[in-house]
């Protein structure tokens, strides 16, 4: 299911809510998505760590193994570089305001470009969007815009998404001095939050730094009840002209350890475990 959404003009993003009253704080609206086992939200600790990256992999990934999947990106803001990117292995037809309604040019966070344009975002928009996708699809990949807290819209945050919509969180971290304590924040809210399965993908640099070199075993210590899988550095990154599905056949087996880390629907596991027994 596609869902036909409108742009305001070239500098101002989709809202289908234009118009309500401001300030309210965002309540909870659980997901009447049959299929929630089917939604997995990608969110990071911070800004650049490699969530379209991931996204992407795990939608060739997906796409190889016969699975009808597709990546979403509520908010964006700055350019539609990440966009292009989800495009690109969501296949042919896929205009900007399906993979992302709400786009901002200037590049900061959401919540500031929805006040300058004076729109309004309520809750139910963006889980009526997603839920829409996850009736349809073997697999729904959402993936977020900065860190778990950064607003997105007024009383919105990745957390109140996740939280409403009842699913799976992938953590994106790079290995890098400070990790530690990014990665911890964010798990901590998740438990705090409630959510049930969380996987966490530590991406690691081209050149490691001294903390790199016993972060993960650190990490797999104080965060025991925690899938940790690394993820080697993706050199030369590209994604014109197949560039991803040929890296995703590369490291398919780190590919397969994230889902199988996770609860999935059946027709997505079996294959997905069918591929890794293979």
């Amino acid at each position: 299911m596609r869902r036909k959404t409108k742009v305001l003009n070239r500098a101002e993003p989709h809202s289908g809510a234009i118009g309500r009253a401001k300030g309210h704080p965002c309540k909870i609206v659980r997901s009447k998505s049959k299929k929630q086992g089917n939604i997995w939200f990608i969110t990071g600790t911070g800004t650049g760590v490699g969530k379209t990256v991931l996204t992407s992999l795990l939608l060739a990934f997906a796409r190889q193994k016969g699975i009808s999947a597709c990546g979403i990106k509520p908010f964006c803001s700055g350019d539609r570089e990440d966009v292009r990117v989800i495009q690109e292995m969501n296949g042919v037809g896929w205009p900007d305001d399906e993979v992302n309604p709400w786009f901002f040019k200037q590049p900061v966070t959401p919540l500031l470009g929805i006040r300058k344009h004076q729109i309004r975002v309520e809750i139910e928009d963006i889980l009526g969007w997603v839920n829409g996708y996850a009736e349809v699809r073997d697999l729904v990949l959402v993936e977020g815009a900065g860190g778990l807290l950064s607003p997105l819209a007024e009383g919105i945050s990745a957390r109140e998404i996740i939280q409403n919509l009842r699913c799976g969180v992938i953590v994106v971290a790079k290995n890098r001095l400070g990790m530690l304590n990014e990665v911890r924040l964010t798990l901590a809210e998740l438990e705090r939050t409630g959510v049930k399965e969380v996987i966490l993908v530590v991406m690691e640099e081209f050149r490691k730094d001294a903390a790199a070199e016993k972060n993960i075993s650190l990490l797999q210590e104080l965060e025991s009840k925690t899938p940790i899988i690394p993820l080697k550095y993706q050199r030369n990154w590209r994604w014109e002209g197949g560039a991803i599905e040929n890296r995703s056949k590369k490291i398919q087996k780190t590919l397969a350890r994230i889902w199988m880390s996770g609860s999935f629907v059946s027709v997505a596991s079996d294959k997905l475990q069918r591929g890794h027994r293979g």
